[in-house]
């Protein structure tokens, strides 16, 4: 509870196994009894909206990583009025619903209401139903043999209990979550600048010492790249196809062979495995070493050089220090260490991902040629040397890499803040009707209006399918 807050003066029990009780003028109703499902459809014409978990329900044009699947029928989309409730049952167990503020479409699979009692503020339904409580209840009914594809009944949902203030006190504990959220969103914001500022210059100092080397008096050259300009005049320039003894790219294995997966113990690693850190960061999955005998994946050996190469966030790179595999997605360069420390390429690899990524072809799915990858140039100096550029290189990093990592985790503690205010004020164990005027009416920027949500990290392009999957 967040202690600063008051409690109501009087309670009652709320006889759910999820809360223990409410404030005491407090209506429980269903989700049935405020509620009925809408079916109208054959509206192509309209906009084409999205269900997020971060965002809830939002126009698909406003997102970069959310396109439609070919050959969808728009004519049977389902119709959707600003005020009305839409639920993708394949993933409300995540908090993929929300009340939309939109007039527009969404796929047939999903589940569309209008609220049917005048006395419910939509805002004040939408934080409710998207609150952590509420997105654990729907956990706990939805099922399925994987937690990737579990489904939600609409009979088990609509028993669900609204926890219900008369509207005047609804319409207060929005205002008082509005101004709240609206602080923290511009605290975030000046969070995240920070961060970008940060990693800018820790940026600038990995390029410089990279491409500049240690010693500043040395002679000089011009690179011929524009991205590296003048390098050290006894450094060389080596296409990254010769700091390499192999060249190869993942293979993904049938996903529903499970003996491909069962007891893995080698890592296998996808875009989603790339954050931006020098290594590497967790597998998407193992797999076993019939994967390997069957020829459904290939083995890549430790100290290798990894880009992904098709999808959004192509040209990212990053390495791998122990032996594993990788979809297809990613190119794997095993280096020659004999000519190439490998902390140094992982550096120096860091520095080409713009390069790189402006040389994708961009049709639907960006995709970078082996050919532009292979030769690229790298610049090279003596091997002691890259050592001893790495070790100083880092250690000038490290201390940027703690401030960074310190604004993280407080941004991880305002979001965990955020969350649990929200909680606490619409499920009543906080009464905040009197502290409502001091915090609404603050105008927030265009820019941070998306910030009043958790931002994701980089992620794929998701197809929605007719089937409601993303």
């Amino acid at each position: 509870m967040n202690q600063l807050l008051p409690s109501y003066p009087d309670y009652k029990p709320a006889g759910l196994p999820w809360l223990a009780e409410v404030p005491a003028h407090w209506e429980q109703v269903s989700i049935r009894a405020i509620t009925e499902v809408r079916n109208i459809r054959n509206r192509p014409d309209l906009q084409l909206l999205s269900v997020y978990r971060e965002y809830g329900v939002i126009p698909k044009s406003s997102r970069d990583d959310n396109h439609n699947a070919d050959g969808a029928d728009l004519a049977a989309y389902k119709v959707v009025e600003p005020g009305y409730l839409v639920l993708n049952k394949m993933k409300t167990w995540q908090g993929s619903l929300g009340i939309s503020s939109h007039h527009g479409i969404v796929s047939p699979a999903y589940i569309v209401c209008a609220v049917t009692r005048a006395d419910i503020d939509k805002r004040y339904l939408n934080m409710l139903l998207r609150s952590r409580p509420y997105v654990a209840v729907y956990n706990s009914i939805s099922f399925g043999v994987r937690v990737g594809q579990w489904d939600m009944r609409y009979d088990d949902f609509k028993q669900i209990k609204v926890l219900l203030p008369l509207l005047p006190e609804q319409q207060r504990i929005v205002a008082f979550l509005d101004g709240k959220t609206r602080q923290i969103a511009r605290l975030l914001r000046n969070k995240r600048q920070l961060i970008k500022l940060l990693t800018e210059q820790k940026q600038a100092l990995i390029h410089r010492a990279l491409t500049q080397g240690l010693d500043a008096d040395a002679p000089r050259k011009e690179s011929g790249v524009a991205w590296m300009g003048e390098v050290p005049a006894h450094w060389e320039l080596v296409p990254l196809k010769h700091l390499a003894t192999k060249i190869q790219n993942g293979a993904t294995p049938p996903s529903d062979e499970t003996i491909y997966f069962e007891n893995g113990t080698v890592p296998w690693y996808g875009p989603g495995s790339f954050k931006g850190q020098l290594e590497l960061s967790a597998p998407v999955k193992s797999l076993s070493e019939k994967a390997f005998t069957d020829g459904k994946a290939r083995r890549i050996k430790a100290n290798s050089l990894m880009f992904i190469v098709i999808g959004a966030t192509v040209g990212k790179s990053a390495l791998l220090l122990n032996e594993g595999s990788c979809n297809q997605q990613v190119t794997a360069f095993e280096l020659n260490l004999r000519v190439i420390d490998v902390e140094f390429a992982g550096l120096q690899a860091q520095l080409l991902e713009k390069h790189l990524r402006a040389q994708a072809l961009n049709a639907t799915i960006p995709i970078l040629s082996s050919s532009i990858l292979n030769n690229t140039l790298m610049a090279v100096p003596p091997l002691a040397e890259q050592k001893s550029i790495v070790e100083s290189a880092l250690n000038q990093a490290y201390l940027l890499d703690q401030t960074i990592a310190r604004a993280q985790r407080e941004i991880e503690l305002i979001q965990e803040y955020r969350t649990r205010l929200i909680a606490d004020v619409v499920t009543g164990r906080v009464d905040v009707r009197h502290l409502a005027d001091a915090v609404s009416g603050l105008e927030l920027p265009a820019e941070d209006e998306l910030e009043l949500e958790d931002e994701e990290s980089e992620k794929e392009p998701v197809l929605e399918t007719e089937d409601g999957r993303e």
